[in-house]
C-alpha cells in the first residue's frame, strides 16, 4: 500500500456547514493564516473550493486560507470535504494537500517520523515532500524506539539489517530444505523475492548475503520526486488555482514536466533531418522559462522588501 493509497483514495462526501462549527486544526502550517494570501482569495470573483475537514474532529486539513477568506466576504457558511480517518491521517493528509515552506516540512517530518517510525525514510519523504537524507537525519534526533524493519514505498517490510535475515534463511533452507519460500520468507523476516534469491545462493555454494543492493529504490529519480511534489503542491494553492492566469501556467507547468526518461525517448524518434529545427525550438522554450522563473524571483523579492 503506498502513501497515496493510506489516506488519498477514501471516499470523501461533500457539505456545507457553518464556518463556526469548524475548529482550527493542528495544522503543519507553523506561520498560522496570511492575511494578505487570505484577502487576495476572498477577492477572486470565483466560488471557494471545497475546505478539507477531518470528520472525527471538525478541524481544518486543508483551507485555512479560503476559511479566513470566507470570512473575509461576510459568508457564514463554507462547502467542505469530510475526511473520514483518525487525526494522525488527517495530518499526514494536511501537509501533502497544503503549500509548505522547507522549515515547515521539516518540522512536519520529525512528527511523521514520530507517528510512524515503521516507515521507511523514503516513505516519510514522500510523503513530506523532503529528500530520504533529510528524513534519516530527522530520524536521528527523534525520541523514536529503534525498528528491526521498515515499511517501504511499495508497503513491503523490510528488515534494516539484511545480512541477519539472508544469513538466517539461509539456515533454514540447511536444515529444512523442503520449506516453502513463503514459510522462510516469515521465518526470516525478510520478502520472498530475497528468500528465492538465497536460495539460489545456497545452491550454488554462494554467500546469501551477497553484493549490496538498493532494495528500496524510487521509481524515479528522487530530484524528479521532490519536483513532482512541488508541483503538486503548487496544483493545491488556492491563489493559483483560483484565477485563470494561475490555472493557465499550472497547465503549462503540467505539459512541460516530464521525467528525464520520457525526454530521452522523445529525443530518439526525432529524425536526423529535423533535429536543427526541433533543438533551436527547444532552446528557445528553454529560454523563456528562464527568463519567466527570473522574473517571478524577482518580484517575490521585491514583495519581501
Amino acid at each position: 500500500m503506498t502513501v497515496q493509497q493510506d489516506v488519498g483514495t477514501q471516499p470523501r462526501e461533500r457539505a456545507r456547514m457553518p464556518i463556526a462549527e469548524l475548529r482550527d486544526s493542528d495544522s503543519p502550517r507553523l506561520g498560522g493564516v496570511d492575511e494578505e494570501h487570505a484577502r487576495r482569495i476572498a477577492e477572486q470573483p470565483d466560488p471557494l473550493p471545497p475546505i478539507l475537514v477531518c470528520r472525527s474532529t471538525m478541524a481544518v486539513l486543508d483551507g485555512r486560507h479560503r476559511l479566513r477568506a470566507a470570512e473575509l466576504r461576510g459568508e457564514d457558511t463554507v462547502e467542505i470535504e469530510l475526511f473520514h480517518g483518525d487525526p494522525d491521517a488527517g495530518f499526514l493528509l494536511a501537509v501533502r494537500r497544503n503549500a509548505l515552506s522547507t522549515v515547515d516540512r521539516k518540522a512536519a517530518a520529525m512528527r511523521l517520523v514520530s507517528t510512524y517510525p515503521e516507515w521507511s525514510d523514503r516513505r516519510i519523504a514522500a510523503a513530506a515532500g523532503l529528500s530520504p537524507k533529510t528524513i534519516a537525519a530527522a530520524r536521528a534526533t527523534a525520541p523514536v524506539p529503534r525498528q528491526s524493519s521498515r515499511m517501504g514505498l511499495d508497503g513491503r517490510v523490510r528488515p534494516l539489517d539484511r545480512v541477519t535475515g539472508r544469513m538466517r534463511a539461509a539456515e533454514l533452507l540447511a536444515s529444512a530444505p523442503g520449506s516453502s519460500l513463503r514459510e522462510v520468507a516469515a521465518a526470516a523476516g525478510i520478502s520472498i523475492g530475497t528468500a528465492k534469491d538465497v536460495r539460489e545462493r545456497v545452491r550454488l555454494g554462494q554467500d546469501p548475503v551477497g553484493p549490496r543492493r538498493r532494495e528500496d529504490e524510487p521509481n524515479a529519480p528522487q530530484g524528479f520526486t521532490d519536483s513532482l511534489e512541488l508541483l503538486n503542491n503548487l496544483r493545491r494553492d488556492p491563489s493559483l488555482r483560483c484565477s485563470e492566469v494561475g490555472r493557465g501556467v499550472l497547465r503549462l507547468l503540467g505539459a512541460h514536466f516530464l521525467d528525464r526518461r520520457e525526454w530521452d525517448r522523445f529525443a530518439e524518434a526525432v529524425p536526423r533531418h529535423c533535429a536543427k529545427g526541433m533543438a533551436q525550438i527547444a532552446r528557445q522554450c528553454a529560454e523563456a522559462w528562464s527568463d519567466f522563473a527570473d522574473k517571478v524571483e524577482r518580484r517575490a523579492t521585491r514583495e519581501r522588501r
